[in-house]
């Protein structure tokens, strides 16, 4: 993977700063995070290919911290207003659905970028899993909006579980790593099990208010973890630079 992200890089900046870039990412684990910023950066030096923006941005580590809580923040907005109106039926709730699940896509791919090293393995499959189950979401709500097929929602019930198993997987590892809020991360966590119990549950009279709860509590954990990630982005940026030697 390391070779293949260098060479997403204009052949002019390769050839400048291809080895040192190299011998950074080797350093490193890469995680979901490293991989986004990695990404942006080379979009950003195949738009900035001569000049001094190019040359400033060498290793490619552009991502920010308060862009993924900044999409998180958006994400949950977003979710508040779809959740609900999707038990009105699948089109009223779809596009702020669709639209809150694509950022919430980014807010994974930064916010792994607080959890430890040491979970590099769980925090791939906290990002892949979820992210996979957006991508289904939107295949299908796609489909269903151009009307390629009915409003079936076979494809589109699979990518919410699966969004939502991955989501309180996140919030697990999240939380066992202290790496941002504690109360945030079981909010998102108890969020995504409220909107799973009626799934994997027998149908009963409670099921429509577990999933209303659900449908509250779930984007409430993701705006909280994103304000969190906005005001840890905000110190680390006002803290004094350490003094030279």
């Amino acid at each position: 993977m390391r070779r293949f992200l260098v060479r997403l890089y204009p052949s002019a900046w390769r050839a400048r700063y291809g080895d040192e870039f190299d011998a950074l990412l080797a350093a490193r684990s890469l995680g979901p995070f490293d991989v986004a910023d990695v990404l942006l950066g080379a979009i950003d030096a195949h738009i900035h290919r001569r000049g001094r923006a190019a040359s400033q941005n060498r290793r490619g580590l552009t991502m920010t911290p308060r862009l993924a809580g900044q999409a998180a923040l958006v994400g949950g907005f977003l979710m508040l207003i779809g959740l609900p109106l999707l038990t009105q039926g699948l089109f009223p709730g779809l596009f702020p659905f669709l639209a809150g699940a694509g950022a919430l896509v980014v807010a994974l791919a930064g916010l792994s970028g607080f959890q430890s090293r040491q979970h590099q393995l769980l925090v791939w499959a906290a990002f892949v899993i979820p992210a996979a189950g957006v991508v289904m979401c939107w295949v299908d709500g796609v489909a269903m909006l151009v009307g390629a097929r009915g409003a079936g929602v076979s494809m589109f019930g699979a990518g919410i579980t699966t969004m939502l198993v991955g989501s309180a997987l996140f919030a697990g590892v999240t939380y066992r790593t202290g790496a941002l809020a504690r109360a945030a991360t079981a909010l998102l966590g108890l969020g995504a099990g409220l909107l799973l119990a009626p799934i994997v549950m027998p149908e009963s009279p409670a099921e429509m208010g577990v999933f209303m709860v659900g449908a509250f509590v779930f984007p409430i954990g993701w705006i909280a973890l994103g304000w969190s990630a906005t005001r840890l982005d905000h110190r680390s940026a006002r803290a004094p630079a350490p003094a030279s030697s």
